[in-house]
């Protein structure tokens, strides 16, 4: 319910800049890219169902935790804290929060955006590969 109430109060600042709301929504989509061009590319290299799904798993996990997607890393103890600061996709999930709450000027909303071009970047690199290779 505090969620809740605090998006309620945020949205009229977001709706105010709306450039703030599309960058934020961009950013999602960059990382969203990346998680579908590097989940075709390992498909098409393990070949089989029950490689694909534990490794998905094995992967996906970490990334959810130590991005702050699933809960904010201001809750965990220091050194986890630490040690998501090397996750790109916390500095992604990090500016999408920023420009929700209608901060564009952060330093973090820059790092974000340029992070999720540069992984949907080489995830799309990865993934075009890959695909050459299966249809070669």
């Amino acid at each position: 319910m505090p969620t809740l109430l605090g998006l309620l109060y945020r949205l009229p600042r977001v709706f105010a800049v709306p450039l703030a709301l599309l960058l934020g929504i961009l950013a999602a989509l960059w990382r969203n890219t990346v998680f579908d061009r590097v989940s075709n590319a390992l498909a098409l290299t393990t070949k089989s169902e029950d490689v694909m799904a534990p490794l998905i798993n094995m992967v996906m996990m970490p990334v959810l935790l130590l991005s702050g997607i699933l809960l904010p890393m201001t809750l965990g103890p220091s050194w986890l804290q630490s040690l998501s600061d090397f996750m790109p996709f916390r500095w992604i999930v990090d500016a999408v929060r920023d420009t929700f709450s209608g901060d564009l000027a952060s330093a973090q909303v820059l790092w974000g955006v340029l992070a999720s071009l540069i992984l949907a970047g080489l995830g799309t690199l990865w993934g075009t590969s890959v695909f050459r290779k299966e249809n070669a």
